[in-house]
């Protein structure tokens, strides 16, 4: 293969003599019953699929062994193919076949999410995708972050895109106490892009036809991204005062600076040595692609790897840079993302929408709106499953 990888097939009789010290004999026991409910809407396996796990040699192997006996538990075929790494681009030619034949598609490969086949893929042939980013050991099963009720973060997400307008552009202003000050200019029709998309649909099951989704929920939906913006996108202006960096396990100093001009990084300020150093050799010349919020009010706000923080109202500003980071492929030789890219993590940034505040110091307004909590009293106190962050 062009990249080098190595390409393991497992087949049923393989999976059941993996080892069982490993799998455990029963790798469902002690989850959390709300999570294990939620994980099997959000993988929507049907009798008549045929499942096929994408993953890579650095997954949990549990995760490897549940995934299988759900879907089987469903009735469904189920095959899996290994790779070394998931963060490339490229993936084996040897693979397109059984790719091909599927119908569901459980994948930690990052090329599954962006490469044009895998998207035709869905396009054409309404095979279903479900990402598991966030769901790289089993233990997650026991977390309140897999256990929230994925309605409620349906409705969290459907009620922060009515800030959008339906006619016009949108200005996107991003502005923390640290110093960020980031404007977006958003078209009408790359609003329409967006809106477009299941994930601002709310869309948290592989029911549909084409559909995308992430367990554990939800990475995005995105203010912005390249992806509803034809070309280069150079309505981006400002500075970043980023709190977290991925790939880097302290917070940045208060003085830290990132500066965008068109949509391209002409500077980092700080320190001349240390953190702030490293990334101004990563970062200069590199251009802003996303900027996505999290939506789950019980994920980790502390939870930076592998791709920023999905905890309801924390944003991560996706920075692609000019050339591979030898810093970002020592430091993380397992990440599950391509070391050109890397997310910068805002916790307390007010996101407005023309003028209408969407997030206010970090916190996701859309939880305070009263429809979503008398509906989330179905599950429990709102003000606990809403409000309070969890301690991780």
């Amino acid at each position: 293969m062009k990249n080098g990888q190595t390409l393991q097939v497992l087949h049923p009789t393989s999976i059941r003599d993996m080892d069982i010290e490993v799998m455990g004999l029963n790798p469902v026991s002690g989850l959390n019953p709300m999570a294990f409910h939620n994980c099997q809407r959000v993988l929507a396996v049907r009798p008549d699929d045929k499942v096929l796990l994408l993953l890579d040699s650095t997954l949990d192997p549990r995760v490897t062994r549940f995934l299988w006996q759900l879907a089987r538990g469903h009735g469904a075929q189920v095959q899996a193919l290994i790779v070394e790494a998931a963060g490339t681009w490229e993936f084996p030619e040897e693979a397109k076949p059984l790719i091909e034949a599927a119908t569901l598609v459980f994948t930690t490969w990052f090329s599954s999410s962006l490469d044009p086949y895998f998207f035709r893929l869905r396009q054409e042939k309404g095979q279903r995708y479900v990402k598991l980013t966030y769901f790289r050991s089993l233990d997650l099963m026991k977390s309140e972050a897999a256990a929230f009720p994925i309605d409620i973060i349906s409705m969290l997400v459907r009620k922060t895109a009515q800030a959008f307008p339906s006619k016009g552009s949108a200005e996107v202003r991003i502005r923390d106490e640290r110093g960020t000050d980031l404007k977006v200019t958003v078209s009408e029709q790359e609003i329409k892009s967006l809106m477009a998309q299941s994930r601002w649909r709310g869309e948290m099951t592989a029911e549909r036809p084409g559909a995308y989704v992430h367990w554990i929920p939800m990475h995005g939906p995105n203010f912005w991204d390249f992806s509803a913006t034809p070309g280069e996108f150079e309505a981006i202006e400002g500075v970043i005062a980023p709190r977290r960096i991925v790939g880097f396990v302290e917070e940045f100093p208060a003085d830290c600076r990132i500066r965008l001009n068109k949509n391209r990084v002409t500077a980092v300020e700080g320190p001349e040595h240390g953190p702030t150093a490293t990334l101004r050799e990563m970062l200069l010349d590199g251009k802003l692609i996303e900027i996505g919020c999290g939506f789950n009010p019980k994920h980790s706000r502390n939870q930076i790897y592998p791709a920023g923080s999905n905890s309801a109202g924390a944003l991560h500003l996706g920075l692609d840079l000019p050339r591979p980071s030898a810093y970002l492929s020592g430091v993380l030789p397992d990440w599950p993302e391509p070391p050109e890219h890397v997310d910068a993590v805002l916790l307390d940034a007010t996101v407005t929408i023309n003028g209408a505040i969407v997030v206010d110091k970090g916190v996701l307004q859309a939880t305070r709106d009263p429809e979503i909590r008398t509906a989330t009293a179905r599950y429990g106190r709102p003000e606990y499953l809403l409000d309070v962050l969890p301690n991780v």
